[in-house]
Formats: C-alpha cells, structure tokens, sequence
C-alpha cells in the first residue's frame, strides 16, 4: 500500500489553516502522512499545528524553523517525507475527502499526475474552476505545484528542488518536473480548493510593480531548452510563453503607467523572439 507525504508550509496561517488539517485528516486514503512546516510565524500558527499534532502524531509531523522562504521550506518537506508520493498544499487552501485515492487511482507508472482545481473566495464561493482536458497542452494549463501527486523517487533521482524566487518559483519547479518526466497523466478530476486570499503576496500590487518576471522567464527557458522536450513539445512551449507573458503584462499594467509599460513589453518580446530563434520555433500568434 503506498504512503502518500502531504507537505504544507505553514506562515501566519492561524486563520485558515485548521481547514487544510481536517481536510487532510479527512481523506479516505488513510496511509498518508501530514508533515507541517512553521516558517518562522510570527502569529499562533505554531501552538495550533503542535496542538494537532499531539492529537494525531501518529499521522501529523511538526517541523519549527525560522524563516527561510516557501522554497526552502516545501524542500525541508521533500528532505523529511518517508512517502512513495508527495503532494503539496498551500497554507490557506484544502482538499476533498476522495483527493489523495483518486489522484493515486490515476498514479499508475506515471511519474507526475495531474489534476484541476477550484478557485474559492474568502465566503467559500466558487470564482473558478480549471478542469483539465487528457491532452499535452493542460500540463501547461496547470503550472502550480498542488492539485498533483510525485513520484518521490522521480524527484530525488532527478534533483528536482525549489528555488528562492519571490514569484515563480512554483512554475520554474513545475516546468522542471515536467522536462524530466517519463509518464505524466492529466486527469479531469477536481478535487483542490484554492482559497483567494487577498493578504497573499501573488496579490500584493507593490510585488507586482517590484517584480520582474522576466528573469524567471529566462531561467525557464534554460530549462525548456532540452532538446528531446522541445521535440515533443515545441508548440506548447510556444504558447506557454506567450500566455505567461500576456499574463504578466496584464499584472503590470494595473500599477504601471504606459510609458512604463512599454519597457516591460519590448524586453520581453525581444527576449522570446530571441529564444525562439535559437530553438527553431516559429515566433507568431498564438490562439490556444
């Protein structure tokens, strides 16, 4: 029977994260183990997962650091998981009850499995849902690191780790599985809950003016380089890059003026039209 590590960060997450807890204590899969990660908070969050912890140790792991940043801290949960598979959850969200034995249903001999996900607001009221299509393309769809199960043996072989970017570091890790992956399955299932929260600093607007996704666009095209993925994927690529810049630009262009903006938007069309030329992909439109 396989063990499935479920890895939560845990910073200034007295509010929401007892949610994410009994979501997980929940499971119908019951060989799972839940290893909490305080992160240096600076609110209750360490008494109430040290309280859950005492009341399930025999499923609940509480690891107490100071802050080193969401990266480091999911990588300290890679390090410590004892599981076949991993599956991460952000702080503020929580899964269905049938989250974990469907997604190993579908694990197979697939390296990562993947599936969709809900977007709730602060009420518990659906703002969206992203339910995937079996096909290449929804693994670029699905660019966040949670609502997927991993091998764990696939990531330490392949030294997939975190790194420290602000903003990104999901996608550049999540990219990263993917080009080293034998087998991945898209599932249509939705059984994540991620939970809007406007404090998070994906939604911080001075983060948004700070930050220059470009770099991590450049580090993701180190990693996309790899021949053998372009081969089987160089249409995706293409268009992964343009949605993600589309995305960025839009993310910009609420706290910048035009002028401004137009840095942002020439260095990044240079930029691709560079990486494309140097990979043999045909820089145009994209309609996906």
């Amino acid at each position: 029977m396989k063990k499935v590590s479920i890895i939560i960060p845990v910073y200034n997450a007295e509010k929401f994260i007892e949610k994410g807890i009994k979501s997980v204590l929940s499971q119908t899969y019951k060989n799972i183990e839940l290893i909490l990660i305080n992160d240096g908070s600076r609110d209750n969050s360490l008494n109430i997962i040290k309280k859950w912890e005492n009341e399930y140790p025999n499923i609940i792991k509480v690891f107490d650091q100071k802050n080193m940043g969401v990266g480091k801290t999911r990588n300290k949960g890679i390090e410590v998981s004892t599981g076949d598979y991993i599956t991460f959850i952000d702080a503020d969200d929580y899964i269905d009850v049938d989250f974990i034995q469907v997604l190993l249903d579908n694990a197979l001999d697939n390296d990562i499995i993947i599936s969709g996900y809900r977007r709730i607001d602060e009420n518990g009221n659906v703002i969206f849902s992203q339910k995937l299509k079996s096909n290449d393309w929804s693994k670029f769809k699905q660019v966040t690191i949670w609502s997927k199960l991993y091998k764990k043996e696939f990531l330490i072989k392949n030294s997939i780790m975190f790194n420290d970017l602000k903003i990104g570091e999901d996608i550049v890790f999540s990219i990263s599985t993917y080009v080293h992956a034998s087998k991945i399955n898209t599932i249509e299932y939705i059984g994540y809950n991620n939970v809007y929260n406007s404090a998070s600093v994906t939604h911080d607007f001075s983060l948004k003016k700070d930050n220059d996704i470009l770099s991590t666009i450049k580090i993701l095209g180190n990693i996309t380089s790899n021949k053998e993925f372009l081969k089987n994927n160089a249409n995706n690529v293409r268009n992964f890059y343009n949605k993600i810049y589309c995305a960025y630009l839009f993310d910009k262009a609420l706290v910048l003026p035009i002028n401004e903006l137009k840095k942002y938007y020439n260095d990044g069309l240079e930029w691709m039209k560079k990486y494309y030329k140097e990979n043999n992909l045909k820089f145009g439109y994209s309609y996906i």
